[in-house]
């Protein structure tokens, strides 16, 4: 019953990490570590499949290296959640939107700032 558990989690979580790629306005890397750790406990061979993906190998594997993330993956990152959150700031009438707005643009550049840079070489 565990396994089944922690199947259906990762599964999830990958599927939410999957589509954070694509809007930056959710969490990529903290989806794909809770499906790492899931896959781990579910299944050796789905946690071997994983580990092997692209997603895996550039948004999780350099951070749990204790490497970080480039300079440009970070911009990259910051500049389209600032223009999505920015655009939905300025259409968007609700004082109370607009406040969530700058606090979720607050706490991602806060993480932004914490995680590890790249040296490029």
């Amino acid at each position: 019953m565990k396994k089944i558990f922690f199947l259906i989690s990762g599964t999830i979580a990958l599927a939410l990490g999957a589509v954070g790629v694509l809007l930056p306005i959710l969490p990529t890397t903290p989806f794909l570590l809770l499906a790492s750790f899931c896959f781990l406990r579910g299944s050796a061979q789905l946690d071997c499949w994983f580990k092997n993906t692209k997603l895996y190998l550039r948004h999780v594997k350099p951070i749990g290296e204790g490497k970080g993330i480039s300079l440009k993956a970070k911009l990259s990152i910051l500049g389209s959640v600032y223009i999505m959150l920015g655009v939905l700031f300025f259409t968007v009438p609700s004082t109370m939107v607009k406040i969530i707005i700058i606090l979720l643009l607050t706490m991602k550049t806060i993480v932004f700032t914490r995680i590890k840079t790249l040296r490029e070489e």
